[in-house]
């Protein structure tokens, strides 16, 4: 069903009956410029899980009659979804999932976020959004309750990080939610991350769907926040409130959430200390390098607070400045595991001002830490065994616990320059052009290829 002017302004109550859902799909053509909604099937509703079921489902229809497409062609699509109790009362369930054909696996992807994105998703009427296509320029789409849809142009936004994109287009359009990528989204490194959120910073990594966003010269969605549109609607309101009210009391008080509200996600460093290894793997962590990450280090010295996801309790999500030393007046908002682990022991920096330099540095591009972590660690290994060499690197000698040759080639990914360019890869590509030596000191999963016969329809 074609969007009609009429239709932009419909209100949460009209679609009451789908309670939860809002019963819309925005789909987006980038190569055509086309926007237009779509009602979501009632069977997908109710027979698949949430917005990442639901998200799967829409990229299995859209791919099975070509499921070799490759992806970064603009027949992958890029799928936004969220669930049916995003934007109620209910604390703890502000999530949506990105879905598509990985960058980086070449195989199905999604990733999940959280923050306040998906709730402005919702109260401006949709559980999806499908692109596909791509555009002849840098572009945005430009969502406005209330306004038909429209593709905006965003070239003057091209180069920015991504906290300099969210900001500029607060700017330019007042109070927004904005999903972008940075340069590393631009430059298609296979695991770029989309980040979202302004209150609290959210990100979808780990399968490159900010690699496949930048394949469509797409640089953002941005979502214009309107007045009194409130919580999206559900069918029996006094016992949500009840429900709503108990496990909000229950995650605001439980031992394990108070921790992470302390701590964030840090609190899996000290948990499985005794089982991690570091430098690629190769020697499990001293009690010093554990101390080094000690968490009362953390809170006493760089936390500067914490903020939350959209009504949830915990606020994890840990906020950080560096007053001393070479990286004084550094500060950020997005600080998990992933990064403490992938860019400290992994790569053996035991120091935790480097470490949170390295994190805003990383979130600032929009690329995934882990497995930047993990590249930048295997050709480190590499670089110590003498299967890499500094002629390979362009001078630079692959040191571990030198935070600015990380630094250094944290920026050439993002940009694929020189040796940054195979760092950019996935483990197998990078480590197998290194050749059949370096294989074995790349992380991965092995998986299987697409079957050549066709798949079996779903109902």
């Amino acid at each position: 069903m074609r969007l009609t002017d009429s239709d932009c302004g419909e209100n949460m109550e009209k679609k009451a009956d789908v309670f939860g859902w809002r019963g819309k799909i925005l789909r987006v053509d980038l190569t055509t410029g086309k926007v237009w909604d779509e009602d979501l099937p009632r069977k997908y509703m109710e027979g698949y899980i949430g917005g990442a079921g639901v998200n799967a489902r829409l990229l299995y229809d859209l791919l099975r009659h070509n499921p070799h497409a490759a992806s970064l062609s603009p027949e992958n699509p890029l799928i936004f979804g969220c669930g049916p109790m995003v934007g109620t009362i209910f604390p703890s369930a502000s999530r949506f999932t990105v879905t598509g054909k990985s960058p980086l696996t070449g195989i199905f992807g999604d990733s999940n976020a959280g923050g306040w994105f998906p709730v402005r998703m919702k109260q401006a009427g949709y559980d999806h959004i499908v692109i596909q296509g791509k555009a002849d320029r840098p572009v945005a789409l430009l969502i406005v309750p209330g306004r038909r849809p429209e593709i905006v142009d965003a070239s003057g936004f091209w180069g920015l990080d991504v906290y300099e994109t969210d900001k500029k287009f607060h700017e330019l359009y007042g109070s927004c939610d904005t999903a972008r990528i940075g340069p590393a989204g631009e430059n298609l490194v296979k695991y770029a991350n989309i980040q979202s959120g302004t209150k609290r910073v959210s990100t979808n990594g780990r399968t490159g769907m900010g690699c496949l966003m930048g394949s469509k010269n797409l640089k953002a969605i941005v979502i214009k926040v309107a007045k009194g549109l409130g919580t999206v609607p559900v069918a029996d309101q006094k016992r949500t409130d009840e429900l709503a009210r108990y496990y909000r009391n229950a995650w605001l008080t439980g031992p394990g959430t108070t921790l992470k509200r302390q701590y964030g996600t840090l609190t899996n460093y000290s948990q499985i200390a005794e089982h991690t290894r570091v430098k690629n793997e190769q020697e499990p962590l001293t009690t010093a390098q554990v101390d080094a990450y000690d968490l009362d280090l953390f809170t006493g010295t760089f936390k500067t607070g914490q903020t939350a996801c959209y009504r949830c309790p915990v606020a994890c999500s840990q906020k950080w400045e560096i007053k001393d030393g070479p990286y004084r007046g550094d500060k950020g908002d997005k600080l998990e595991y992933g990064h403490l682990l992938n860019l400290g022991p992994n790569l053996g920096i035991f120091e935790f001002s480097a470490m949170l330099h390295l994190a805003d540095v990383c979130n600032r591009l929009g690329m995934d830490c882990i497995q930047f972590g993990y590249n930048m660690a295997a050709a480190m290994e590499c670089f110590q065994r003498g299967i890499l060499g500094s002629e390979a690197t362009g001078g630079s000698n692959l040191k571990w616990g030198d935070t600015r040759v990380v630094e250094k080639f944290m920026r050439m990914t993002a940009k694929r320059e020189g040796f940054g360019n195979l760092l950019a890869e996935n483990a197998p590509t990078m480590t197998s052009q290194l050749g059949d030596d370096a294989v074995p000191y790349g992380f991965h999963t092995r998986v299987c290829p697409f079957r050549s016969a066709a798949p079996t329809p779903c109902p």
